[in-house]
């Protein structure tokens, strides 16, 4: 491979499985890696993380484990699209020998208190499983009914299953995000990073995430509304 490693790092419920399709675009001349966060994917849950931070610990022990750097390229690359832009931009904070540069896409900086509890509280409490479909109903309506055209079914099916699986597992996902001190963090991001800003909900949030990091390219993409991986890639 001539270019470093690059390691994904996926949004909230879903596994690394969601960056497959940018994966078969880029793995051409380097190796690119999505990690599944505990319960989510093929990775087995543990209870014994609470914070961004110790996820972060986890991805990095993970990419040290799978022998991610080489005595040519001895840093990565990390890629985060929404909860991942967090976990991405934390793995890069801890580890700046081991990461060369971040790329982070759709991030879910809520500044205001106040919105940060509307947006995350309800989707971090522990929810016991489902004994009824109308329950799966609004998963349902995101990924396959309300899905953008240009996103084949077997995709948003894909998606849909993922949602599901993780049924228990994105919780404490949502509890990290909601507790985690993300605008004292961006501030002593060292690395160059890419911010990648679709025009959908996340449009001024993350405009004003970016503009806190100290060596920052933005490039705003109005042409996007939808996810990155699923239209754009």
């Amino acid at each position: 491979m001539t270019q470093r490693t690059l390691v994904c790092f996926p949004p909230n419920p879903f596994s690394g499985n969601y960056y497959r399709p940018l994966m078969a675009l880029l793995a051409i001349d380097r190796r690119v890696v999505a990690l599944d966060y505990p319960g989510l994917g093929q990775s087995d849950p543990s209870a014994t993380w609470r914070t961004v931070g110790d996820l972060a610990e986890i991805m990095i022990d993970a990419i040290e484990s799978a022998r991610l750097t080489d005595e040519h390229h001895q840093s990565i690359d990390v890629c985060g699209y929404h909860t991942g832009a967090m976990v991405a931009a934390e793995v890069a904070i801890r580890r700046p020998d081991l990461v060369r540069r971040v790329v982070l896409i759709g991030v879910p900086y809520f500044a205001d208190p106040a919105e940060n509890d509307a947006e995350l509280q309800s989707v971090m409490q522990d929810r016991p499983l489902p004994t009824e479909l109308a329950a799966l109903e609004s998963s349902w309506r995101f990924t396959i009914t309300d899905r953008h055209p240009d996103v084949v079914l077997e995709r948003a099916y894909d998606n849909f299953l993922e949602s599901a699986a993780a049924w228990r597992a994105r919780a404490p996902v949502y509890r990290a995000l909601h507790g985690y001190a993300a605008a004292d963090r961006a501030v002593v991001i060292t690395q160059p990073a890419l911010v990648l800003n679709p025009h959908g909900g996340l449009k001024t949030h993350t405009r004003a995430y970016a503009q806190l990091i100290q060596d920052v390219t933005l490039v705003e993409l109005p042409h996007l509304s939808y996810g990155v991986f699923d239209v754009a890639a």
